[in-house]
C-alpha cells in the first residue's frame, strides 16, 4: 500500500471512531405557541396553549410564543425555553416543578395572577428557573415562590406582589407535595425590580 493511502486510511479510521465515541445528542425541538394551533408534539409543533406546550415538552425544547393572552400551565420537564414575542400575556400561576434537568426558562412575557393569593410563578422542583426580561404581577400573592432549585435567577424583571403581607420574591424553606422541604434553594437577582410589602 503507497504511503499516502495508509495516511487516508488511519485519517478515514480516526474520523470514524471518533463518531462512534462521541455520545448521542438528545433531539431538541422548536415549537410555536398560538391561539387556535391545537394539540402539539411528535412531529406536529404548532401548540395551541400552554397547557399542550406542557404536555409536548422535553428537556431542550424551545417554545416561540405568539402576541396574544395565554392561560398558565404547568411544566413538569426541566431545561424547557418559553420566549414571548411582544403583546404576550399570561394569566395564572406558571408552575416550574421538575426536579431534575437543567433550570427552565421564561422570556419576554408579561404574567399576571388575580385569583386569590396565589403567587405568578411557583418554582417547586429542583431544577429551577431563570426569569428573563419579564414582568410578574401577583395582585394578592407573593410575586414568585421558590421552593426548590439552587440555579434560580431574575433577570432584568419587575416582580410586583400587591397583597398586604406578601412578598415580590419569597424563598419558601417549607416542602409541598411531592417535594420534601429538602432541596436546595439559590437565587441570583440582577438588574431587576422588586415590589412587596415585605
Amino acid at each position: 500500500m503507497p504511503r499516502l493511502g495508509r495516511r487516508q486510511w488511519m485519517t478515514t479510521a480516526a474520523a470514524a471512531l471518533a463518531l462512534l465515541a462521541a455520545p448521542t445528542a438528545a433531539h431538541a425541538a422548536t415549537y410555536t405557541v398560538a391561539a387556535g394551533n391545537g394539540p402539539c408534539g411528535g412531529a406536529d409543533l404548532s401548540c395551541g396553549s400552554l397547557a399542550e406546550a406542557a404536555t409536548a415538552a422535553a428537556q431542550g425544547d424551545v417554545f416561540n410564543v405568539a402576541p396574544g393572552t395565554y392561560t398558565a400551565a404547568e411544566f413538569t420537564v426541566g431545561g424547557v425555553t418559553i420566549v414571548g414575542a411582544p403583546g404576550v400575556a399570561i394569566d395564572g400561576t406558571m408552575t416550574f416543578s421538575s426536579n431534575s434537568g437543567p433550570p427552565s426558562v421564561l422570556a419576554k412575557v408579561a404574567l399576571s395572577q388575580s385569583n386569590n393569593n396565589a403567587p405568578g410563578i411557583f418554582v417547586s422542583g429542583a431544577a429551577g428557573l431563570q426569569v428573563l426580561d419579564s414582568a410578574i404581577v401577583s395582585f394578592n400573592g407573593d410575586g414568585i415562590i421558590v421552593n426548590g432549585g439552587a440555579n434560580n435567577t431574575i433577570i432584568r424583571t419587575l416582580v410586583v406582589s400587591g397583597g398586604a403581607t406578601t412578598s415580590a420574591v419569597r424563598i419558601d424553606s417549607n416542602g409541598v407535595t411531592p417535594n420534601t422541604g429538602q432541596l436546595a434553594k439559590g437565587l441570583l437577582v440582577e438588574s431587576s425590580i422588586l415590589n412587596g410589602a415585605h
